[in-house]
């Protein structure tokens, strides 16, 4: 096995996530059908049906679309709109890592990947995100990843990503 084939996992929403959000849509499409049924105004709950099944399967569809397969120092990316591209390690020019706070929901993380112009932004909750940060930091440390890509807090930032620190306890690899 060559240096470029040693890494291979994959980034994506978990599974879990999109069943909840495709559990409440079904709830709701019952309780509407279920209206239909018995309500004396039926056109307004057939026209509100129709309209719910694009408002909650696009984000489904959307989060279930997203991956990014790293292979070696290749990755592979579908976008949420389906689009693929790919680039390598030596493309990425700009690695960001950002937190958003949430008041009822804590913090959330985020690394922003800019390569071929192209810009890839992955989420904490995102399987895979501890591997991808510790796989960044063993690149940009071997050269692979030009060192201007990642200042020095932002590879902070994915030394705490990669040791699981942002999740409470040390050493998760999701």
């Amino acid at each position: 096995m060559n240096a470029d084939r040693t890494h291979h996992f994959i980034v994506r929403m978990p599974v879990r996530d999109n069943a909840i959000v495709l559990g409440a849509f079904l709830l709701l499409e019952a309780i509407a059908l279920y209206l239909m049924t018995v309500s004396p105004h039926r056109t307004v709950f057939v026209v509100a049906g129709i309209l719910l099944v694009p408002l909650f399967l696009a984000p489904v569809a959307a989060f279930a679309l997203f991956r990014m397969e790293v292979d070696g120092t290749r990755f592979s990316v579908r976008t949420m709109s389906g689009k693929r591209f790919g680039f390598g390690c030596s493309e990425i020019t700009d690695i960001v890592c950002r937190e958003h706070g949430s008041l009822n929901g804590g913090a959330t993380f985020h690394i922003v990947l800019t390569a071929a112009s192209r810009e890839v932004r992955i989420d904490s909750g995102m399987q895979g995100f501890s591997l991808l940060a510790g796989f960044l930091l063993e690149q940009l440390d071997s050269g692979t990843i030009i060192a201007s890509a990642a200042p020095a807090t932002c590879r902070r930032e994915l030394r705490r990503y990669a040791d699981g620190e942002i999740y409470g306890r040390r050493n998760q690899k999701s």
